[in-house]
């Protein structure tokens, strides 16, 4: 499959700035066509391939907003840059919406805030714990311990509690080295420093806000829900297999 279209003709000549892999986050396959419209924040339409890519065409060299919707997905905003050489592959996760076919076993969290807060959940799996195994200070490449070799395209992590980051591609999987939306600001333990998954969402105009996690395992995940901020509200939740958890007024105001 080729992701680099480019087509030649009395003079005209086009170039891919930037491809994007949108993936379905709990079946960790492609999102099928049809199901998510992606487009800059100008309207612009990407060419769509086959196995969920889509590709930028002729933008001039900068930072474009790109906006992800679907009827059972969360939005999603990202930022990439056109220009760069190669032209860059970036994995994206559309996260389920309350409309999403949930399947057994899964955590939803409802609840309510002050409109558009972004409400993040930060979560580990006793029995696959991720760690930092060697970082290129300055650089967005990462190698993170994955004892079950992790799908980690795509996915927000957490290192440590403290820095948050997004994998935007796997460059060797054998020895588990990824590339990162933009480099690490800390410096951390090589070894030792844990790194969690993350999930955030947006409430909507009302206040509104959804979000699940998949856990069949039969075992209770350790989280912390919160909204980040000056003033941040967390609260620790554990998380079980088809559990339903409500937050009401959970916001920075109320101080819940």
């Amino acid at each position: 499959m080729d992701l680099y279209p480019e087509r030649r003709g009395g003079g005209f000549f086009r170039k891919a700035a930037f491809v994007l892999q949108v993936i379905d986050d709990f079946k960790n396959t492609p999102v099928k066509a049809g199901l998510v419209s992606v487009m800059l924040e100008d309207g612009r339409r990407p060419i769509q391939k086959a196995e969920g890519y889509f590709v930028f065409m002729d933008l001039l060299p900068g930072i474009y907003r790109v906006c992800l919707n679907g009827p059972i997905y969360q939005p999603l905003w990202i930022e990439l840059e056109a220009g760069a050489a190669p032209c860059p592959v970036a994995a994206v996760r559309m996260l389920p919406g309350s409309t999403y076919p949930l399947p057994e076993g899964s955590c939803r969290i409802s609840g309510t805030c002050a409109p558009g807060a972004c409400v993040r959940l930060t979560y580990t799996w006793p029995d696959r714990p991720l760690k930092l195994l060697f970082d290129y200070e300055g650089g967005p490449v990462i190698r993170i311990f994955s004892p079950s070799a992790a799908a980690l395209d795509g996915r927000e992590l957490c290192i440590s509690g403290k820095e948050f980051f997004t994998i935007r591609q796997t460059l060797d999987m054998e020895d588990r080295v990824y590339l990162m939306d933009k480099p690490l600001k800390g410096s951390y333990k090589k070894g030792a420093a844990m790194i969690s998954y993350t999930s955030s969402v947006h409430a909507d105009d009302q206040g509104n806000f959804f979000m699940a996690v998949q856990n069949s395992s039969g075992k209770s995940l350790n989280g912390v829900i919160g909204i980040p901020g000056k003033k941040k509200t967390e609260k620790a939740v554990e998380l079980t297999g088809g559990q339903q958890l409500l937050l009401r007024n959970f916001s920075r105001e109320s101080g819940s």
